[in-house]
């Protein structure tokens, strides 16, 4: 330990770069990390720095004492007092040519006093500064003295930096550690809302706090009219500045404002902010490409680029390569950000890719990620006729395609912008000038989509076909509704043939009939070899990020979504439980069909036994049994199926319903009995018991019965809760837990 004698300092990165004035301006090209990119971009906006003359922030470079003091100046408001202590000398080492010598000659002895010189009274501007002198500067901007951190030095000052937050996310660095420009963009970044001495947050003292803040969209007009001006949940406002940077798009903060309530930097919260790339989503989670699910409660407030909404109404603008940004508070999902304006612009691919192909869309920029399917990818793995769309930092590739009859166009078929087909009308992008006009109503085409279901191009069939998979949700006989598989997309319309036997099942779409769409259910094919689970592969194609996954009873069965957690613990599917796959462009399976592999297709309850006289022969009467299950959802029973399989009424067991109203398939459950509460147990947000010498993972859908009362429970900690003496009952796919009775 030593003494504090002098307070060495520093200095801000070289202000060489001169920056245009700008909306969504691009953020450094080396800075990949998203949480310091917002951090350094939150100070560039505030001009404590800039980049050097190449455009970089290079982060991970030492700082020198004199870039130091620049920053330190420009974060205190100070820099237009630089002039004034130009032509003084205080430290015979910062000389009359040096390039900070205002900046350091106004820390040492303007009117707060932040830094001293060494017992030789110089400054040393070009050695690098060490964590210890750095904090020690900005303890000394929020106004503590040597009084409150103790006469050990840097020891005192580094351990009240700690106690207020201002080190928030450095770690391992000691006082003699040379800091990179990243750990001062932290520091500089916890001071704007670290505490001072005399109250309030440090920024508080530079300007108004508009606290709680989202930024939704940038490069809007200003409410004066400006260009440029960047619009948040609490209002529009133009910027100080021009900086806008897209880092902070979708971020929640602090907005700090002058008085003329224009933006002079945008603080982010310190509470955990967490950018993910969908892969897939539904209406009650998403889910990003490494298979990890996020819970997203339905009222849980979304904002997006026009303002403030829920979740359950804006969840269906998402699909495969959305980014969603998520606030999280103890925990849990307290509100998200759903990236992701409609496509204005796009891009066809015609040949190889490479940065120089995208360049309309991203405006120059070069550190963005590209996705496709729900997956990153590189420029090699784009193909021919994809799509692709730019948007917050991310080119979205998209190879959705329908091919269907050409039924009108608007207002004209040489310069369309909407075209019709199945009755279904479509934007069409400026993208898709040059290829629509050679087309004519009544011609088969075939449609190029964004993810967002915009015709960026149209195409002869005999050059691409279409490869639009969906799931059947709703069917009749004249009309259906489609979910469009690696997409947000949902058609609904009228259909060429009776659609009521394909509720949930997999199709393909197109279309050969004026206002009618064709749905022809996708047939199973040889499997390429087993599924590997844990190495993501079929046979030897890998699985896609993006995988749509599900499983049906027999091959009529409807068909239900899983995530490949559902498939824990199983090493291999073999190739006779694969009824479909589907590999996109990069030859990866995007869709899977399993058969009876782990149950979750089936209802589970109580069979209910009928009968139905079906006629007479030879005056013999003759019967048909059907079958239903009694649960929680249908205590009298539920849907009827006809079967031929032998089962007893009241039996513990499931069905699947099929086609024409028959049974897909039946299963009946084992009981394992004297099961106590105890023996639940929850691990990795999975429900467990142990259960007839061995552990047994329990349905997220269990049904739960009160044999007493002969009434269902509303969930599975009633029934403990109710009983100690439980019966539990698993199924002969997978073990699962379908079944607890309470005894």
């Amino acid at each position: 330990m030593k003494k504090l004698t002098s307070i060495l300092t520093a200095a801000a990165l070289s202000l060489t770069l001169v920056l245009p004035v700008l909306a969504a301006t691009p953020s450094f090209s080396d800075v990949t990390d998203p949480q310091l990119s917002t951090q350094v971009d939150s100070l560039r906006m505030l001009g404590v720095v800039a980049g050097d003359t190449g455009g970089t922030f290079r982060p991970g470079s030492t700082l020198t004492r004199a870039e130091f003091c620049v920053m330190a100046v420009n974060a205190m408001g100070n820099a237009n007092q630089v002039a004034l202590y130009s032509t003084r000398t205080i430290f015979p080492d910062v000389r009359s040519d040096h390039w900070a010598r205002g900046y350091v000659n106004l820390a040492a002895a303007g009117e707060t006093k932040i830094i001293a010189g060494t017992d030789r009274g110089e400054f040393e501007p070009d050695a690098p500064i060490t964590y210890g002198q750095a904090v020690t500067i900005l303890i000394r901007i929020l106004g503590y003295t040597d009084e409150d951190t103790g006469m050990l030095w840097p020891d005192g000052f580094i351990a009240l930096a700690q106690k207020i937050g201002l080190s928030d996310g450095l770690t391992g660095l000691g006082g003699d550690t040379n800091i990179t420009r990243a750990q001062a963009a932290t520091l500089f970044c916890n001071l704007l809302d670290t505490p001072r001495k005399e109250g309030g947050t440090y920024a508080a003292k530079l300007g108004r706090l508009e606290q709680n803040v989202v930024i939704l969209a940038l490069d809007v007009t200003g409410p004066d009219g400006s260009e440029g001006a960047i619009r948040t949940s609490s209002g529009t406002y133009s910027t100080a500045n021009g900086i806008s940077p897209q880092s902070i798009v979708g971020k929640k903060g602090t907005l700090l404002l002058n008085d003329k309530d224009q933006i002079l930097t945008f603080i982010p919260d310190r509470t955990q902010q967490k950018t993910v790339v969908v892969a897939r989503c539904d209406a009650g989670w998403v889910e990003d490409g490494a298979g990890t699910r996020y819970t997203i409660s339905p009222d849980t407030p979304a904002y997006t680029s026009e303002g403030k909404s829920t979740f359950e109404k804006e969840w269906v603008d998402l699909g495969a390569g959305s980014m969603v940004t998520l606030y999280l508070e103890g925990g849990k999902i307290s509100g998200v950000y759903l990236s992701g304006a409609p496509a204005t612009d796009a891009v066809v691919v015609q040949g190889s890719a490479s940065a120089s192909t995208f360049a309309r869309l991203t405006g120059g920029a070069v550190n963005y990620k590209i996705y496709k399917n729900g997956q990153e990818i590189g420029f090699g793995d784009i193909q021919p006729y994809d799509v692709a769309t730019y948007d917050n930092g991310v080119l979205r590739v998209s190879d959705l395609r329908i091919t269907a009859l050409y039924e009108n166009a608007k207002p004209n078929e040489t310069s369309p912008s909407e075209v019709t087909v199945f009755g279904t009308k479509f934007k069409v992008l400026a993208s898709a000038a040059s290829s629509a006009a050679r087309f004519r109503v009544g011609n088969t085409v075939t449609l190029l989509l964004t993810a967002d279901g915009a015709v960026a191009g149209i195409e002869d069939p005999n050059t691409v076909r279409g490869n639009a998979v969906g799931v059947v949700t709703e069917g009749s006989a004249g009309s259906a509704t489609v979910k469009l598989l690696g997409s947000n997309l949902t058609l609904s319309g009228a259909v060429s043939s009776d659609a009521s036997k394909l509720t949930g099942q997999l199709v393909m779409v197109s279309s050969y009939q004026v206002g009618k769409m064709t749905l022809s259910q996708v047939s199973g094919g040889s499997a390429p070899g087993v599924l590997e689970v844990a190495s993501r592969k079929l046979g030897n194609y890998p699985l896609s990020p993006g995988l749509f996954l599900y499983e049906r009873a027999g091959s009529t069965g409807q068909v239900k979504e899983l995530s490949l957690k559902d498939l824990a613990g199983m090493a291999a599917v073999p190739a006779s439980k694969i009824s479909y796959y589907h590999l996109n462009s990069a030859k990866q399976v995007d869709v899977l069909v399993l058969s009876d592999v782990t149950g979750d297709s089936y209802e589970y309850g109580f069979l209910k036994q009928d009968e139905q006289s079906a006629g007479s022969w030879d005056g013999v009467e003759f019967y048909n049994r059907t079958v239903a299950v009694r649960n929680s959802k249908n205590p009298g029973g539920g849907t009827a199926y006809l079967t031929g399989y032998a089962f007893q009424d009241g039996q513990a067991g499931g069905i699947a319903g099929g086609l024409d109203g028959k049974l897909a398939g039946l299963t009946t459950l084992t009981a394992v009995k004297n099961v106590g509460r105890s023996d639940f147990y929850t691990y990795d947000g999975q429900v467990y018991v142990d259960a007839g010498g061995r552990t047994r993972l329990v349905s997220d859908e269990v049904q739960c019965y009160n044999q007493r009362a002969k009434s269902w429970f509303e969930s599975l900690d009633d029934a403990r809760a109710f009983s100690d003496n439980l019966t539990v009952y698993y199924d002969s796919f997978s073990g699962k837990i379908r079944l607890v009775v309470a005894n």
